[in-house]
Protein backbone atom coordinates (compact mmCIF):
# COMPACT_ATOMS: atom_id res chain seq x y z
CA UNK A 1 0.00 0.00 0.00
CA UNK A 2 1.15 3.54 -1.19
CA UNK A 3 1.47 5.89 2.08
CA UNK A 4 3.84 9.01 0.59
CA UNK A 5 1.01 11.73 0.99
CA UNK A 6 3.12 13.68 -1.23
CA UNK A 7 2.64 10.77 -4.24
CA UNK A 8 -1.25 10.23 -3.15
CA UNK A 9 -2.39 13.81 -3.93
CA UNK A 10 -0.75 14.65 -6.80
CA UNK A 11 -2.20 11.23 -8.24
CA UNK A 12 -5.62 11.94 -7.05
CA UNK A 13 -5.08 15.51 -8.82
CA UNK A 14 -3.66 13.37 -11.88
CA UNK A 15 -6.92 11.37 -12.08
CA UNK A 16 -9.26 14.30 -11.60
CA UNK A 17 -7.36 16.20 -14.17
CA UNK A 18 -8.38 13.28 -16.75
CA UNK A 19 -11.98 12.83 -15.89
CA UNK A 20 -11.89 16.36 -16.19
CA UNK A 21 -10.45 16.29 -19.33
CA UNK A 22 -12.56 13.29 -20.65
CA UNK A 23 -15.99 14.95 -19.27
CA UNK A 24 -15.16 18.41 -21.58
CA UNK A 25 -14.17 16.93 -24.75
CA UNK A 26 -17.02 14.65 -25.13
CA UNK A 27 -19.22 15.37 -28.34
CA UNK A 28 -21.97 17.04 -27.89
CA UNK A 29 -24.96 13.69 -28.49
CA UNK A 30 -22.60 12.04 -25.30
CA UNK A 31 -22.52 15.39 -23.41
CA UNK A 32 -26.15 15.99 -24.03
CA UNK A 33 -26.92 12.94 -22.50
CA UNK A 34 -24.86 12.81 -19.66
CA UNK A 35 -26.49 16.43 -18.28
CA UNK A 36 -30.08 14.78 -19.34
CA UNK A 37 -29.20 11.98 -16.94
CA UNK A 38 -27.70 13.87 -14.21
CA UNK A 39 -31.37 15.84 -14.64
CA UNK A 40 -33.21 13.16 -14.31
CA UNK A 41 -31.42 11.90 -10.87
CA UNK A 42 -31.92 15.51 -9.52
CA UNK A 43 -35.33 15.26 -10.36
CA UNK A 44 -35.90 12.10 -8.92
CA UNK A 45 -34.07 13.23 -5.73
CA UNK A 46 -36.35 16.46 -5.27
CA UNK A 47 -39.33 14.64 -5.57
CA UNK A 48 -38.24 12.79 -3.03
CA UNK A 49 -38.37 15.25 -0.74
CA UNK A 50 -41.77 16.56 -1.76
CA UNK A 51 -40.41 19.24 -4.37
CA UNK A 52 -41.95 19.13 -7.94
CA UNK A 53 -39.73 20.50 -10.75
CA UNK A 54 -40.31 20.49 -14.42
CA UNK A 55 -37.61 19.61 -17.03
CA UNK A 56 -37.47 23.25 -18.58
CA UNK A 57 -34.60 24.60 -21.02
CA UNK A 58 -33.61 26.54 -17.96
CA UNK A 59 -33.63 23.32 -15.67
CA UNK A 60 -31.37 21.84 -17.66
CA UNK A 61 -29.33 24.87 -18.35
CA UNK A 62 -28.43 25.16 -14.49
CA UNK A 63 -27.44 21.54 -14.11
CA UNK A 64 -25.76 22.02 -17.32
CA UNK A 65 -23.69 25.22 -15.72
CA UNK A 66 -23.92 23.78 -11.89
CA UNK A 67 -21.77 20.61 -13.93
CA UNK A 68 -19.37 23.24 -14.53
CA UNK A 69 -18.76 24.53 -11.09
CA UNK A 70 -18.36 21.74 -9.38
CA UNK A 71 -16.06 19.75 -11.93
CA UNK A 72 -13.26 22.55 -11.60
CA UNK A 73 -13.99 23.41 -7.81
CA UNK A 74 -13.01 19.53 -7.54
CA UNK A 75 -10.02 19.89 -9.78
CA UNK A 76 -8.72 22.78 -8.00
CA UNK A 77 -9.35 21.76 -4.41
CA UNK A 78 -7.12 18.61 -5.37
CA UNK A 79 -4.67 20.88 -7.25
CA UNK A 80 -4.21 23.16 -4.15
CA UNK A 81 -4.35 19.62 -1.89
CA UNK A 82 -1.89 18.48 -3.77
CA UNK A 83 0.98 21.57 -3.89
CA UNK A 84 0.03 21.96 -0.14
CA UNK A 85 1.43 18.57 0.52
CA UNK A 86 4.42 19.21 -1.29
CA UNK A 87 5.14 22.91 -0.46
CA UNK A 88 4.88 25.14 2.76
CA UNK A 89 4.40 28.44 0.43
CA UNK A 90 0.57 28.00 1.13
CA UNK A 91 -0.15 32.04 -1.03
CA UNK A 92 1.92 30.45 -4.11
CA UNK A 93 -0.36 27.24 -3.63
CA UNK A 94 -3.36 29.06 -3.69
CA UNK A 95 -2.19 31.47 -6.92
CA UNK A 96 -0.92 28.80 -8.90
CA UNK A 97 -4.02 26.03 -7.89
CA UNK A 98 -6.31 28.73 -9.52
CA UNK A 99 -3.70 29.37 -12.49
CA UNK A 100 -3.71 26.17 -13.28
CA UNK A 101 -7.24 25.65 -13.33
CA UNK A 102 -7.86 28.17 -15.29
CA UNK A 103 -5.45 26.97 -18.00
CA UNK A 104 -7.38 23.83 -17.75
CA UNK A 105 -10.56 25.71 -18.32
CA UNK A 106 -9.49 28.07 -21.56
CA UNK A 107 -7.59 24.61 -23.02
CA UNK A 108 -10.74 22.47 -22.71
CA UNK A 109 -12.90 25.37 -24.09
CA UNK A 110 -10.95 25.80 -26.77
CA UNK A 111 -10.32 21.50 -27.44
CA UNK A 112 -14.22 22.12 -28.06
CA UNK A 113 -14.06 23.69 -31.00
CA UNK A 114 -12.46 20.42 -32.74
CA UNK A 115 -15.20 18.58 -31.51
CA UNK A 116 -18.68 17.56 -33.53
CA UNK A 117 -21.43 20.11 -32.23
CA UNK A 118 -19.28 21.83 -29.60
CA UNK A 119 -17.83 25.33 -29.42
CA UNK A 120 -16.11 27.40 -27.25
CA UNK A 121 -17.68 30.21 -24.97
CA UNK A 122 -16.26 32.35 -22.76
CA UNK A 123 -19.42 32.04 -20.12
CA UNK A 124 -18.11 28.79 -19.63
CA UNK A 125 -14.84 29.79 -18.77
CA UNK A 126 -15.97 32.33 -16.12
CA UNK A 127 -18.25 29.94 -14.57
CA UNK A 128 -15.34 27.59 -14.57
CA UNK A 129 -13.02 30.08 -12.82
CA UNK A 130 -15.94 30.86 -10.12
CA UNK A 131 -15.55 27.42 -9.21
CA UNK A 132 -11.75 27.12 -9.56
CA UNK A 133 -11.99 30.24 -6.93
CA UNK A 134 -14.53 28.76 -4.46
CA UNK A 135 -12.99 25.62 -4.85
CA UNK A 136 -9.33 26.76 -3.49
CA UNK A 137 -10.84 29.08 -1.20
CA UNK A 138 -12.99 25.87 0.43
CA UNK A 139 -9.80 23.46 0.74
CA UNK A 140 -7.60 26.45 2.39
CA UNK A 141 -9.93 27.29 5.40
CA UNK A 142 -10.37 23.76 6.00
CA UNK A 143 -6.48 23.23 5.51
CA UNK A 144 -6.17 25.75 7.98
CA UNK A 145 -8.80 24.01 9.97
CA UNK A 146 -7.32 20.91 10.22
CA UNK A 147 -3.52 22.26 10.83
CA UNK A 148 -5.09 24.07 14.13
CA UNK A 149 -7.11 21.28 15.25
CA UNK A 150 -3.97 18.82 14.56
CA UNK A 151 -1.69 21.74 16.56
CA UNK A 152 -4.41 22.02 19.57
CA UNK A 153 -4.24 18.38 19.72
CA UNK A 154 -0.56 17.56 19.85
CA UNK A 155 -0.19 20.65 22.81
CA UNK A 156 -2.70 18.69 24.95
CA UNK A 157 -0.85 16.03 24.42
CA UNK A 158 2.41 17.45 25.69
CA UNK A 159 0.56 18.93 29.03
CA UNK A 160 -0.75 15.34 29.51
Amino acid sequence: MIKNPKFIAWLRFTIISLLTLFLCLQNSNDSSHLTTEVCGIVQSALYAVNIQTEYTPLFYLLIRKSGHFLVFAILSANCYRAFSVSTKYHESTKKWSIVIGIIIAILTEYMQLFLSGREAKVYDVIIDALGIIIGVFITSKLNKQQAKSIINHSRKNKTA
